[in-house]
């Protein structure tokens, strides 16, 4: 509806700039937004049914499709991401609340808070400065344009969105790991003593 209401027509995505009335009108027809907006959402809605996205008004390819596409590589990058988080987040997590008294924790606590206040555009420009630009160790360009075909290509060009990912999402999750072991120590040490079974004398 918010879309609907904004100025311009998705019909001008078929179209260039110089396109004439009667131009205009033949895509408004076929994109469907020359009916009411109540007409565009039941036919929105029985597509949706039978699970048909309509086709993209940029590559004219189905939709589900490009959607298909892009979740080969997003949920690998997710998986490794949080995969990084995880290996980073519960060791270093389990050790600052531990050795919370010692210098070492306190610096462990302070780097995640760091990593939670940088952005992760930041990390992800520092990242590439280091590994590809000075020690020349990954590629900068992001994942290729053959995706999946060249796998060994495809693992190499992930690894700095995944590391990315990982240490800003290792960060926030360091801290709840650090919070919720200080919580079982606080409960162990403050339990209540067993009481005590009181012995009568010997007579």
């Amino acid at each position: 509806m918010l879309l609907r209401l904004l100025p311009g027509d998705p019909a001008n995505a078929l179209l260039g700039v110089g396109a004439t009335e009667q131009q205009i009108a033949a895509a408004r027809a076929q994109v469907g937004s020359d009916q009411p907006l109540a007409v565009q959402f039941v036919s929105f809605l029985g597509n949706i049914a039978r699970l048909d996205l309509g086709t993209s008004f940029v590559s004219r390819a189905s939709v589900l499709e490009e959607i298909g596409n892009r979740m080969s590589v997003t949920l690998p990058l997710t998986f490794l991401g949080f995969l990084i988080a995880l290996i980073l987040a519960v060791p270093l997590g389990i050790l600052a609340a531990v050795r919370s008294e010692k210098w070492y924790g306190t610096a462990i606590s302070v780097i995640s808070q760091l990593g939670i206040a940088i952005p992760v555009f930041w990390v992800g420009i520092l990242l590439v400065t280091l590994f590809s630009i000075n020690l020349r160790w990954l590629p900068s360009g992001g994942f290729p344009l053959k995706g999946w075909a060249n796998f060994d290509e495809a693992i190499t060009g992930m690894i700095l969105p995944a590391l990315t990912i990982g240490l800003v999402m290792g960060a926030s999750l360091l801290r709840y790991v650090r919070a919720a072991t200080l919580d079982v120590l606080g409960s162990d040490t403050c339990a209540p003593p067993a009481p005590s079974v009181p012995v009568s004398p010997k007579r």
